[in-house]
């Protein structure tokens, strides 16, 4: 899987501005071409300094037909977000565009490399963990770790238990109690 650690590696080109320099952060480029967008990998020359450096070579990673670009901007920054939907997407590479114009892309999504921690949780009377957890990763805090959830919800109402977990109740006469 190819998939930059951030988006400053990432340039997008419509013809040749610099001739056949590049941004000095530059480890790949997006472009379009007669045959649709393409996605290179950018060599630069060892050494060279200043903004824009010469490009020794570029590596078609993906072209034509292999290429899609997701349709709404998204948080690039979420990356387990944005691994499930270039899996989704059914093409070897999908370019994304950021909520701030930043670009990035995923090349032959592997979800292998995702960390899976498992959540375990009960009801009744919510599953508190598992339902914080939900809304955190809604709202990409986890998205630069690469990790997923499993989540194991299990109602204790099916173990015939003896006890079960309390409320929190509020009577103005009694306070809080458990």
């Amino acid at each position: 899987m190819i998939f930059p650690c951030h988006c400053k590696e990432v340039g997008a080109v419509t013809g040749k501005p610099c001739g056949d320099r590049v941004y000095f952060l530059t480890r790949y480029l997006i472009r379009e071409s007669p045959g649709g967008t393409e996605v290179l990998e950018v060599d630069q020359v060892p050494g060279d300094r200043g903004m824009m450096r010469e490009a020794t070579s570029l590596r078609t990673l993906a072209a034509g037909d292999e290429v899609v670009m997701h349709p709404e901007p998204v948080n690039l920054h979420d990356r387990t977000a944005l691994l499930h939907i270039a899996l989704a997407s059914g093409h070897r590479c999908t370019i994304f565009r950021g909520l701030d114009e930043h670009t990035t892309f995923i090349c032959d999504p592997d979800p292998s490399g995702l960390l899976t921690l498992h959540v375990y949780d009960i009801l009744p009377p919510r599953p508190h963990l598992s339902a914080t957890i939900h809304e955190l990763e809604g709202d990409g805090l986890f998205g630069e770790l690469s990790v997923t959830f499993a989540h194991h919800v299990r109602d204790i109402r099916e173990i015939g238990a003896d006890v079960y977990p309390s409320r929190f109740h509020s009577d103005p006469g009694l306070g809080s109690r458990r």
